[in-house]
């Protein structure tokens, strides 16, 4: 019995931006943030999962990520609506985030000293910059609607800290 032919789907719209901003995002962390990650890559779901955040090798740490989220009609740029006529273009939030290793307990007890804890909170404030800077000069090119949301800081949890800017974009219109 021979495996059944999957049909060949198209390509989202959506599909070479994402694309097209991991290569940048992958790079301007590498050479602007706190250096490269264990992960870089698109992400699925409601959420990212922290498995990649401990250390991989050569001291490296964490992941980059690019999460595709909502999406939604609208009339005007980015301000989802209702549309009763399904006529209307999509916006799409889009997170671009870091999730980086994060100072904890040691084996004997000892809580990490403020030093440690102050470079790791100074470290995500240099991701977030270079996240920014990723966004900012590989987005203007591929699309003409784009739209920068807020930095949301996440967790401290377990051995990780995190954060992402939420983008909103709408493919076609580029």
């Amino acid at each position: 019995m021979s495996d059944p032919e999957l049909p060949v789907l198209p390509v989202p719209p959506l599909a070479p931006f994402l694309l097209e901003l991991l290569d940048c995002v992958c790079d301007t962390i590498a050479e602007f943030g706190q250096g490269p990650v264990c992960w870089c890559g698109i992400y699925p779901g409601s959420s990212v999962s922290w498995e990649y955040c401990g250390n991989c090798s050569d001291d490296m740490c964490g992941m980059a990520y690019i999460r595709p989220g909502d999406a939604s009609p609208y009339q005007i740029f980015p301000a989802a609506e209702i549309d009763a006529s399904c006529a209307w273009p999509l916006v799409h939030a889009v997170e671009v985030g870091i999730v980086r290793c994060m100072p904890t307990m040691e084996e004997d007890g000892t809580l990490p000293d403020a030093q440690t804890v102050t470079d790791a909170a100074l470290g995500m404030v240099l991701d977030q910059m270079a996240l920014h800077r990723a966004i900012r000069c590989c987005v203007k090119d591929s699309v003409d609607a784009v739209g920068l949301g807020s930095w949301t800081p996440v967790g401290p949890a377990g051995n990780c800290h995190a954060g992402f800017w939420t983008i909103y974009v709408d493919p076609t219109n580029g």
